[in-house]
């Protein structure tokens, strides 16, 4: 299979470049800022190919999306996120900080998903996977507000997708992580991880999110529209 997946050089991201390079499907991954480690993972495997995307940048986003009818994608994994997770309290949250994340986490996954599904209803198959967190669904730490309004909004949007072309063979799913000890949540860790454990043998990490995706990828069959993935 042809698989782009969005933020492929860290966490989650890196982890099911990996995972699905060596079950040696292609793998278009795009990267802002981590062009060493993108290098690294097309040079292990010539299978792989990485884009240099900022989507911060129109332009850049643009450039991509032009691209995906000639690389024949079969599925699409929204992972990228940009920007810090934890802000400060919502009272004190400008709007502008609502505003700037719809355009740099929102705006471009529509516009890479809208290419992918013009892609895919020409084949009639396909399976969008949109990368989401399971404190959308629960009481959100203090400080995500941002975070968990944007993703909340990808989710919604995932399963419009899966109503609106499930007839056409193209599935949509999201995949809900409780919380991981990744760069991106870095903040977090001092302060929520012995929380976190205190109900909790260990705390979910990376590749176990990546291997629920692989093996939705991998078989169909496991497909549901949401997949909650946590440690007890």
């Amino acid at each position: 299979m042809n698989v782009l997946i969005t933020g492929g050089t860290s966490a989650v991201g890196r982890q099911l470049v990996q995972m699905l390079a060596s079950q040696g499907h292609h793998v278009i991954f795009t990267y802002c800022n981590h062009g060493e480690v993108a290098g690294q993972l097309c040079a292990r495997w010539d299978h792989v190919m990485m884009r240099q995307v900022d989507f911060t940048r129109d332009e850049s986003v643009a450039a991509l999306t032009e691209e995906i009818p000639a690389l024949n994608i079969d599925v699409l994994v929204n992972n990228a996120y940009v920007g810090r997770p934890l802000g400060t309290h919502f009272y004190r949250t400008q709007v502008v900080d609502f505003e700037e994340s719809f355009r740099v986490n929102v705006a471009p996954v529509i516009q890479i998903t809208q290419a992918c599904i013009a892609a895919m209803r020409r084949k009639k198959s396909g399976l969008i996977i949109t990368v989401g967190t399971l404190a959308a669904r629960g009481l959100p730490p203090a400080g995500y507000s941002v975070y968990v309004a944007t993703k909340a909004y990808l989710q919604q949007l995932a399963r419009c997708w899966q109503s609106e072309y499930s007839h056409l063979g193209i599935l949509s799913m999201t995949v809900l992580p409780d919380f991981m000890p990744t760069p991106l949540h870095g903040e977090m860790v001092d302060h929520l991880a012995e929380k976190e454990l205190q109900s909790k043998s260990r705390l979910l990490m990376p590749e176990e999110v990546a291997q629920c995706i692989s093996e939705t990828i991998s078989d169909t069959k496991l497909f549901t529209q949401e997949r909650i993935v946590t440690v007890n």
